[in-house]
């Protein structure tokens, strides 16, 4: 058992489930609690049945009078009249039949939008408190969600029943009859657990409410907001039965210590880190590979750096190591991507010529070399940005990629010719290529399914999805075209079926790419001016979704928009999935080096928005803790 201050001894037993700096916390909120709470109500002892006799008492009625004191009455009435003046008379005490049943207590604590973010905290603090309060009182304690369906009850406080609590979030409150459903079932419960018992509703003002007017004990907390003050929530708590209330206002732990305890507090979703061994530099650029199962990053030497991509968020395997390969001398290595084998092709300019190179397995060598000569026509791409672009391979001998100016090149065959201009982006998936042109003031979306090697580039469908001026766009793989265009510094998400939505993005902050999370709507990923902090912004108000201690050099995100990439100025890189809100990979230069640090924390929304928010504990949100 963990070493807590003499102060914290009660609820010591509840406490050491949890890391030594969230138990502190937690149980200096839940002494509070506790005070407010009271001890567990004392049975009366003069109800019930009576059952004969129980021990003497020094008052009671004259009818039960011991019989001893009575014989004083007639030898010595002066003593037994002074014994009636003080009190010194001796009476036979009744007992009662008493129910053999024992304690038991019941919580049911709300997981809607009135309770995320900082009150979270708050009913996690109360769930020690009372679990503790019921072992004192030698009472049974379980607790359970309010969540649509039937309850799922815990009878302990354990590792596995708390992240269940920190992960249940609803994001619209129940509806007012299936709110009474649930509080019958939990009344019944109750009843039925024995003559004592006690049920506790946790929320809002909404269940608080509904609770009185059912003579349920109540607790109901609330978040403080005031500019520059320290994170606050009101704890009120009501017994209408026993008519009393008590308020107690709690100031929140550390951001820190907040988001861990909100995200993950006992350490379990940390994301793997692995030492990259390579100088990334400020240089670096990002790109994921056409099945979005690798991250390339090109250093500042124009060597590539292969990181494999986690095959989900839960998973603790850190997978194969990076890899690096060094082009050739002379080779100034342009765009890269990966085709229907599996493996990593690399394009490489030398003179006016390109050259293909096609990679190991591993990613480490080049196994074939492909060289390709620019037709009549005289069309050279254009490379002014040291970028690394996105590379359609169709086959080993045919490859696609866009230039600087948007001209859209077909290398087959030996040679390279000019098959599309205008591209404002290119999406190299290793089932279909996707593009944008526009040309004539028309915004078109073409993307092509299969290819044969002996045609040239004709695309399998072009859907205009813009008419009027355009500056920059940007794309995403989802079920339905989806485009983000710029026109004038002003953003717009259009999606087929949909109306368009125009996200606002502040002043100075720069658009990497779209978000298309599996439960919310299309947004944009912003990285906001002073390059530390991640946004994602729609129809709704921004959200931060990760913080970095250094400066973001750069950032891009898959091609299916839901893994997002970033890199630092000190050459850490962090993958951060946008569908489970949390970091699945971190990877720095060393392996203790001040790139441990990359990523900070991250999360949606003020303190409950973190990886561990992660999220994203650095959090914060415009929308204050609730996430």
């Amino acid at each position: 058992m963990m070493e807590l201050p003499p102060a914290l001894t009660p609820w010591a037993n509840q406490l050491e489930i949890f890391p030594h700096d969230l138990a502190l916390s937690l149980g200096q909120l839940a002494a509070r609690l506790s005070n407010a709470l009271g001890p567990w109500p004392r049975p009366n002892q003069q109800a019930g049945e009576p059952d004969g006799y129980d021990g003497v008492a020094r008052r009671g009625s004259y009818q039960r009078l011991l019989p001893a004191e009575w014989l004083l009455l007639d030898e010595l009435p002066d003593e037994f009249l002074r014994r009636v003046v003080s009190h010194e008379h001796a009476f036979l005490s009744p007992a009662f039949r008493q129910h053999a049943g024992g304690r038991h207590c019941l919580a049911v604590l709300d997981s809607g939008p009135e309770q995320l973010g900082a009150p979270r905290i708050a009913q996690l603090a109360l769930l020690v408190a009372l679990a503790a309060r019921a072992a004192a009182s030698r009472a049974t304690f379980a607790w359970a969600t309010l969540r649509p369906g039937p309850f799922l009850w815990h009878d302990e406080l354990s590792k596995v029943s708390v992240l269940e609590l920190v992960a249940s979030r609803n994001a619209r409150p129940l509806a007012l009859p299936e709110l009474e459903e649930r509080l019958r079932e939990a009344e019944a419960l109750a009843c039925a657990a024995g003559a004592t018992h006690e049920l506790w509703l946790l929320g809002g003002e909404t269940l608080a409410t509904l609770g009185a007017a059912r003579h349920n004990r109540t607790i109901t907390v609330t978040e403080l907001l005031a500019p520059g003050a320290p994170q606050r929530v009101q704890v009120d708590v009501a017994d209408e039965r026993r008519g009393w209330r008590r308020a107690v206002q709690l100031e929140l732990p550390a951001e820190r210590l907040a988001v861990q305890l909100l995200r993950d507090p006992f350490a379990i979703r940390t994301a793997p880190r692995i030492a990259s061994g390579v100088p990334l530099g400020l240089g670096a650029a990002l790109g994921f590979s056409g099945d979005d199962r690798r991250l390339y990053c090109r250093a500042a030497d124009h060597s590539l750096l292969t990181l494999h991509v986690p095959n989900s968020t839960h998973s603790t395997e850190r997978g194969p190591a990076p890899c690096t390969f060094r082009p050739p001398s002379g080779l100034r290595m342009i765009a890269v991507g990966t085709g229907g084998g599996k493996r990593t092709t690399v394009l490489c300019q030398e003179g006016d010529e390109l050259v293909a190179l096609l990679l190991s397995r591993r990613g480490a060598i080049a196994t074939d070399q492909r060289r390709f000569r620019c037709e009549d026509d005289g069309s050279t791409p254009v490379l002014v940005e040291d970028a690394l672009r996105p590379l359609s391979v169709q086959s080993e001998d045919r490859v696609l990629f866009a230039d600087d100016q948007g001209e859209l090149y077909d290398l087959h065959r030996g040679t390279f010719r000019l098959a599309d201009r205008g591209v404002l982006d290119l999406q190299a998936s290793v089932s279909k290529l996707c593009w944008l042109t526009y040309r004539d003031d028309t915004l078109r979306w073409c993307y092509l399914s299969s290819m044969r090697e002996d045609q040239p580039l004709h695309p399998a469908k072009q859907q205009v999805m813009w008419r009027g001026q355009v500056t920059r766009a940007l794309t995403a793989l989802s079920s339905l075209p989806l485009v983000a265009r710029c026109t004038e510094g002003r953003w717009t998400l259009t999606c087929e079926g949909r109306l368009d939505v125009t996200p606002v993005v502040p002043p100075g902050a720069t658009v990497h790419g779209i978000l298309t999370g599996y439960d919310t709507d299309p947004c944009l990923l912003v990285l906001d001016a002073q390059r530390r902090r991640l946004l994602a912004i729609g129809s709704d108000a921004p959200v931060v979704l990760c913080t970095s201690m250094e400066p973001i050099t750069s950032a891009t995100v898959n091609h299916r928009g839901s893994v997002i990439a970033y890199l630092t100025e000190t050459g850490d890189t962090a993958l951060y999935s946008y569908a489970a809100r949390q970091f699945v990979l971190r990877a720095t230069q060393s392996a203790e080096g001040p790139g441990a640090r990359a990523g900070g924390v991250g999360g949606v929304g003020g303190v409950e928005g973190v990886e561990g928010a992660e999220g994203a504990e650095g959090t914060g949100s415009t929308g204050g803790t609730a996430a």
